[in-house]
């Protein structure tokens, strides 16, 4: 067994190819093959399965996965402490919110190719809840998300800032002036993003806080989706403020106040404490870097748009 072979079943099991996996490593696939081959036979078992379309780890690879990536770690550091954070290389995949892919992501992916040349990036767009359980089965590096703000088991979370929601409505929206509390709201339908979505339980607490259960909820699986159908009037949506700044200007949407007030939701980035890496980190420090969410809410306007290339 060398460190050559546990590489290689690193990056197949992360990639679930070969093909993959032999590119990543700058070889050919049959050279993979025989690494791995020559691993299985040192081992007694198989530790891919190969009869899918993807390949998966067998129940002995799922045993030698956790060596496997100290292994990769350790030589990540190695490299990163001799020759500097400009040699780091491998794939990094990140899963981010909506709202992050419309304003800063753009600027932290052309960060990464400037200053991590060897660094492949993979991104995923999704739910706060799909993504975390992504995370946790290890098919996702790295989170950009928003949370309550709460621990969560086994994460660690880097402050990234906050934004300020508001729920909004059309312009046939009645008694736009007036203060309304989740009893008033309850009888507009709710547009909002699935249940999975940590905005989508913070709205309901809300409602039921108020002594009011939502039984009108519209699904739209993005933020974008849900401004249209609150433009046509067809429900109320809960939306960051200054991103539809030029919406409420044209009076095709408008804010609605309510009373309690909801509280800016937080952004953090969020790793497994026992999955971290020099790649990792140096991508955590950028996200904190080149994110544009407010760093001082309630002392200023929130900022969204993302910040011009460096």
């Amino acid at each position: 067994m060398n460190l050559q072979q546990l590489e290689t079943f690193n990056w197949i099991a992360k990639l679930r190819s070969f093909g993959l996996a032999a590119r990543r490593l700058h070889t050919t696939q049959s050279t993979v093959s025989m690494r791995i081959a020559e691993l299985e036979k040192e081992v007694g078992a198989p530790l891919l399965d190969r009869s899918r379309r993807s390949v998966k780890l067998t129940p002995k690879g799922r045993e030698l996965m956790p060596y496997a990536e100290d292994v990769v770690r350790l030589l990540t550091d190695i490299r990163h402490f001799i020759v500097g954070a400009g040699t780091i290389s491998g794939t990094i995949r990140i899963g981010v919110s909506e709202l992050v892919g419309l304003t800063w992501l753009a600027s932290l992916v052309e960060a990464i190719a400037s200053r991590l040349p060897h660094v492949d990036v993979e991104l995923q767009v999704g739910l706060s809840g799909s993504m975390l359980k992504r995370l946790r089965d290890g098919d996702l590096d790295l989170l950009l998300m928003p949370t309550d703000g709460m621990p969560i088991v086994g994460m660690r979370m880097e402050p990234l800032g906050a934004v300020r929601f508001s729920f909004v409505a059309g312009p046939h929206f009645p008694s736009p002036d007036r203060t309304h509390t989740p009893e008033s709201l309850v009888a507009w339908p709710l547009i909002c993003q699935p249940s999975s979505s940590l905005l989508h339980g913070m709205i309901e607490a809300w409602y039921e806080n108020g002594g009011v259960k939502l039984d009108k909820i519209i699904d739209s699986g993005s933020m974008e989706t849900s401004a249209r159908l609150a433009t046509a009037n067809l429900g109320i949506s809960y939306l960051p403020l200054a991103y539809y700044e030029p919406q409420f200007a044209s009076k095709d949407l408008i804010p609605v106040r309510v009373r309690p007030l909801m509280p800016p939701v937080p952004f953090f980035a969020v790793l497994p404490r026992t999955r971290t890496s020099p790649l990792i980190e140096a991508v955590v420090q950028m996200a904190r870097e080149y994110s544009t969410f407010s760093k001082r809410i309630g002392k200023g306007k929130v900022r969204l748009a993302p910040t011009p290339a460096r």
